[in-house]
């Protein structure tokens, strides 16, 4: 849901769905990996890569966190 509200630009929207997927899946690597990618768009640097390196600890073998 919040990569499809991202893909409709509603970036706001995007971020707190994937903290409420967070809050339910904390040790998948794709949830981890997806906030990164909502915080880049929404200019969050440092949170993004914070969530990469999550995302890798999660799943060390997730090619697209990499």
């Amino acid at each position: 849901m919040a990569l499809s509200l991202l893909a409709r630009n509603q970036i706001d929207e995007a971020l707190a769905a994937a903290r409420q997927a967070l809050q339910c899946n904390r040790r998948d690597g794709d949830v981890h990996y997806n906030l990164g990618i909502i915080q880049a768009r929404k200019g969050a640097t440092n949170e993004a890569m914070r969530a990469y390196q999550q995302a890798l600890a999660m799943a060390p073998d997730h090619r697209k966190a990499r």
